[in-house]
């Protein structure tokens, strides 16, 4: 008898002590501090709002904490909702992994199973495509078809976003080769949606949010409580300014997941158990995650929205996770989180990314042009006013319109007609998008100037015209002479 409550309490002090080594491990690892102090300071240097970040090691949270603000007036909290971007993709994919299990589809179904209507063809021919190709991003459907998605808030719109892919020539043979084209994952939101019979953000909410306690997560903004959700924020003129984007719910199972921080936890701490110690020799994207395999393998995924952003990675090996929530545009967010990753594995931080964000880039780019087309504005301005006072004290007259005036004037807005052309085929050539699409994406300043661009097209334009049309007495006798 005694030898047995001898052995109890031998693994009970075991017990205890491993935890507690346990324990003095994951803390020595990093501090809450420095690492704190590296999200304020990131914060500061990319002019960011609002954020909240997350890490873990060995089950234990190192942070959970929400930085700066959502408003003018609210700070950011562990209860504060983002838009999570394309870090919605691994929840689409799981609900994908559910039906599978349940038999309610199989990963090498063609998608017209589903989807009687999608036909898609390569080279005049008409593909089979399945949904692996689709959750693997191998469809052949080109990553430019994002600026295919309407803005729109209606019940129909996944729906209508599918539709736009009806009678597509894919850019490759499906299952050849990976493109990154965001629009696969709204047609697997569909496939859930035609096989369970319930909207998309219904199926979500009762079959995959509820039963992993994500009770503040939701599918999309027509859904979330709009009083718990973030502003959104995006740049002008070198500071941050509140922004609300366009509803694009057809691109909800893809990119409009809205969650905070607390929940993204319970995601990531799941998702860290589902993967580990599976074989992801062969894959560099599952279900929803992009794979770094060297030294060890790591699962992420960046998320980007025109006021949002997130980004999500974990090494299950190291039992290591770390999560970013972000209410501006900014791509460096993976660089940010690899950051905190490093100080959580090691306890020292990687070599400081010398990138800039292609937001804040653009941002500035476009406040110089804008001053120097401000500055071109006002002297187009000052001639035209110019001619005019001098048409009101008939120091002008108008001249005897001929073929020659009408010659020169065509020539001079014909040069202006081809710069103004080339202007507008800026989004086709170099960005496969349109110009709504760009308004929303890209820093309120690139508008600015686009509007003070065309300004300027519009007021040389008449200036050409009534200089020409209007001379002074001294060049009309030249005019007389020479005629």
């Amino acid at each position: 008898m005694k030898k047995n409550i001898a052995v109890k309490i031998f693994f009970i002090t075991l017990f205890i002590f491993s935890v507690i080594i346990n324990r003095q491990i994951v803390a020595a690892s990093c501090s809450n501090l420095e690492i704190e102090n590296y999200v304020q300071e990131f914060m500061s240097d990319n002019k960011i709002p609002g954020m909240a970040v997350y890490a873990i090691k060995c089950d234990q949270e190192i942070l959970s904490k929400g930085f700066g603000f959502e408003d003018d007036d609210r700070p950011v909290t562990c209860q504060t909702l983002f838009e999570i971007g394309s870090n919605s993709k691994a929840f689409t994919a799981f609900a994908i992994s559910k039906l599978a299990d349940e038999k309610m589809l199989n990963l090498n179904d063609d998608i017209s199973k589903y989807i009687s209507w999608l036909d898609v063809y390569y080279k005049g021919e008409k593909q089979q495509l399945t949904i692996k190709n689709l959750i693997e991003h191998k469809s052949g459907i080109p990553k430019g078809m994002i600026s295919k998605i309407q803005i729109s808030s209606s019940k129909s719109a996944l729906e209508d976003t599918v539709r736009v892919l009806k009678g597509i020539n894919l850019k490759t043979a499906p299952g050849t080769k990976f493109e990154y084209s965001t629009i696969n994952y709204d047609v697997l939101g569909l496939v859930i949606q035609n096989i369970s019979g319930m909207p998309y953000e219904d199926y979500m909410e009762a079959n995959i949010f509820k039963p992993l306690g994500l009770d503040e997560t939701y599918a999309g903004r027509n859904v979330a409580p709009k009083n718990l959700v973030s502003n959104g924020y995006k740049l002008n003129f070198c500071n941050q300014k509140d922004y609300l984007a366009p509803i694009y719910r057809g691109n909800t199972p893809a990119g409009y997941i809205i969650s905070n921080i607390n929940d993204i936890g319970k995601w990531l701490k799941a998702q860290m158990n589902l993967l580990k110690d599976k074989n992801f020799q062969d894959e560099n994207y599952f279900f929803g995650w992009f794979l770094e395999k060297e030294p060890t393998i790591k699962f992420m995924h960046r998320g980007i929205n025109p006021n949002f952003s997130s980004f999500i990675m974990f090494d299950t090996d190291k039992d290591i996770g770390v999560a970013i929530l972000c209410n501006t545009n900014n791509c460096l967010l993976d660089d940010f989180a690899k950051g905190i990753f490093s100080m959580v594995d090691t306890n020292d931080l990687l070599d400081k990314t010398q990138r800039k964000d292609f937001n804040f880039i653009l941002d500035e780019i476009c406040s110089s042009i804008y001053v120097v087309l401000s500055f071109s504005l006002l002297v187009i301005v000052f001639f035209m006013l110019k001619i005019i006072f001098q048409i009101c004290k008939k120091e002008r007259r108008f001249s005897a319109f001929s073929l020659k005036i009408f010659y020169k004037i065509l020539f001079k807005l014909s040069i202006l007609g081809l710069a103004a052309f080339a202007v507008y085929l800026i989004p086709y050539l170099f960005f496969q998008a349109t110009w709504d699409f760009l308004f929303v994406w890209f820093p309120y300043t690139f508008k600015h100037v686009i509007i003070i661009l065309f300004l300027n097209f519009v007021f040389l334009s008449i200036l050409l015209i009534i200089s020409s049309l209007f001379k002074r007495e001294k060049q009309l006798n030249n005019f007389k002479m020479s005629t």
